[in-house]
Order: C-alpha cells, then sequence, then structure tokens
C-alpha cells in the first residue's frame, strides 16, 4: 500500500502546483487533451488548455528530464491556438517528477 500512498501524495503536490498558480479557479473553461489540427492535417494534444475570453494557457506534464523537444512542441501547441483567434496564450512545462514548473511562453 506504500505506492498508493505516494502516488496520491505525489498528485495532492501537482494539484497544489496548479492551485498556487490559479489554474484549478472555475472562471476558466478547462479543455483536457483538445484535438487541434495543424496546416498539414496532423492532430495535435496538450495536455491541458485553460481559456478565459480571449486568453490561454497551455500546460504539458512531462515526466523525465527536460528536452527541448518538449519547448518546441507546446510551442506549436501555442501558434495553433492562437490561429483559432485566440490573441494571448502563455505556455508552461509540468514535470511532473521533479515538481517543477517552466515558463516558456
Amino acid at each position: 500500500i506504500k505506492w498508493r500512498e505516494k502516488l496520491v501524495a505525489a498528485v495532492q503536490e501537482l494539484w497544489q502546483l496548479l492551485e498556487e498558480r490559479g489554474w484549478t479557479n472555475e472562471d476558466f473553461e478547462i479543455e483536457n487533451e483538445i484535438e487541434i489540427c495543424d496546416e498539414k492535417g496532423l492532430i495535435h494534444r496538450p495536455d491541458k488548455v485553460l481559456i478565459k475570453g480571449d486568453t490561454a494557457i497551455v500546460i504539458d506534464f512531462k515526466t523525465g528530464k527536460k528536452e527541448e523537444q518538449h519547448k518546441n512542441q507546446i510551442k506549436e501547441y501555442c501558434r495553433l491556438i492562437q490561429s483559432t483567434g485566440i490573441n494571448t496564450v502563455s505556455a508552461y512545462l509540468i514535470y511532473t517528477t521533479d515538481k517543477e514548473i517552466v515558463s516558456v511562453l
């Protein structure tokens, strides 16, 4: 049962990170793994997109170590979201192992 306690604690820590940023606020429309099609017909799925008016926050959760590819991926999500008419888009990577939030845009 220790693994279960560790899992619950890890999820609670991640939830607290989201709460500290105000990202669990009910003012946001929250989209989970929304499908966004690019110009080539490829489907992209950011983990979370928080929308309020013409502002969006893109959040992608990652396990393991940081890689430049992660930043490139979330920047592409932002570009695609902006193409839908949402003017202000910010992006964050959350590394679940380290419980760290990295601002990308």
